[in-house]
């Protein structure tokens, strides 16, 4: 017991360093995503960003679900047994959950491209 233990208390102890390291990299995404939804001067929320917290929002609760269904579906398939039919459920569902998981990053990438390209300041070319 003691050697599992302790390895698990130094890691624990040791974490928060590694996450402060990056920290600095934390507040400057932070500070992006700020000025992508209020704008660079700060003031009132701008109408892209708005639409981008809500639409991220929406697939995260969607990515939520895809992990929901992996495990589902793993779940069904340590426990099958040796029943074909229970495997053949578990493999359709994990094939679903990853065309999901496609599908859910194509989107989140398309929204954060659009989402920016809309915020970005205009610029005229003469």
């Amino acid at each position: 017991m003691k050697r599992v233990f302790l390895p698990l208390f130094a890691i624990m102890l040791l974490a928060p360093i590694f996450a402060s390291a990056q920290h600095t990299q934390f507040t400057s995404q932070l500070q992006h995503s700020e000025n992508v939804v209020y704008g660079e001067d700060g003031g009132a929320p701008t109408i892209g960003g708005t639409i981008g917290i809500v639409i991220k929002g929406a697939l995260s609760i969607v990515g939520v679900l895809f992990l929901a269904i992996t495990v589902y579906g793993g779940f069904l398939w340590m426990t099958a047994g040796g029943n074909d039919a229970q495997v053949a459920k578990a493999k359709s569902l994990l094939a679903r959950a990853i065309i999901g998981l496609t599908i859910i990053t194509a989107s989140y990438a398309i929204t954060t491209f659009v989402i920016e390209a809309l915020n970005a300041p205009a610029s005229i070319s003469a």
